[in-house]
């Protein structure tokens, strides 16, 4: 039961999220790790902590800058994965029923690498990407033209969001921005809400690979959100069935 809450849960924020007025930088206190699950407090490595995250739109580039608790190693360690993602809502895209349409994942399995992808249901599409690690401070770059934004004006709007997943020892832990919804530095062009955003769409969002335990990619796995009716139709059915064998007992 708690797993159907926390999706239904999930889901509905989901559909929830727009392109509001918030910050271009954000903080996020150190060591607020929290089970992915249940969202009880946790402990996590320092390199998955996120202390600051901040995205920007200057010079035909956009750029993505996280700060981690911890200087990152020259060598991932061993048995530990970290994916970090941005979610990333453009105004002018139909969003997923994740709540964005763009997704940046910056991952430390076996080596250090950044995917950039737009999703939608025709499928994902790669876009150009950078990577930069100097201690703590990662920089992720992509040139403005993959996403279709050819003035700084075209960018009014975009939104974003930033969590770590961490799988240590098989047990995932997670660390979420407490600002849910930040919003773009576009220089040049005054913070406003931009175009008004498309609903989310009622198709499948594509599956992304996620690390495992051992600091591997996974595959492509399951959407989670699809189990959501045959839960919840699950739960239903079951709990009629009670309530019958009930009645036929009091008879």
């Amino acid at each position: 039961m708690r797993l159907v809450i926390a999706l239904a849960t999930l889901l509905i924020a989901a559909s929830r999220l727009g392109v509001v007025a918030g910050q271009a930088a954000v903080s996020d206190p150190k060591g607020d790790f929290i089970f992915c699950e249940t969202g009880a407090a946790a402990q996590g490595p320092g390199i998955a902590d996120i202390v600051g995250a901040a995205a920007a739109l200057k010079d035909d580039t956009l750029r993505w800058t996280l700060e981690m608790a911890e200087p990152l190693p020259e060598a991932p360690p061993p048995g530990t994965g970290i994916r970090i993602t941005f979610g990333v809502i453009d105004p002018r895209q139909p969003r997923q029923l994740t709540g964005y349409n763009r997704e940046i994942d910056f991952q430390i399995a076996n080596a250090y690498s950044v995917t950039i992808t737009t999703l939608s249901d025709e499928g994902s599409k790669a876009l150009g990407g950078e990577l930069a690690i100097d201690g703590s401070t990662v920089t992720i770059t992509s040139p403005a033209k993959d996403w279709d934004v050819a003035s700084p004006e075209d960018a009014r709007g975009f939104g974003w969001t930033v969590a770590s997943s961490a799988f240590v020892n098989a047990i995932a832990v997670c660390d979420r921005l407490t600002e849910e919804l930040p919003v773009y530095e576009v220089e040049g062009v005054a913070p406003g809400p931009g175009p008004t955003a498309p609903p989310p769409t009622s198709l499948s969002p594509v599956a992304t690979a996620s690390p495992g335990a051992d600091g591997a990619s996974g595959d492509d796995g399951f959407p989670l959100w699809v189990l959501i009716p045959v839960i919840v139709g699950g739960v239903a059915l079951a709990g009629g069935a009670v309530w019958g064998i009930a009645r036929l007992r009091r008879r």
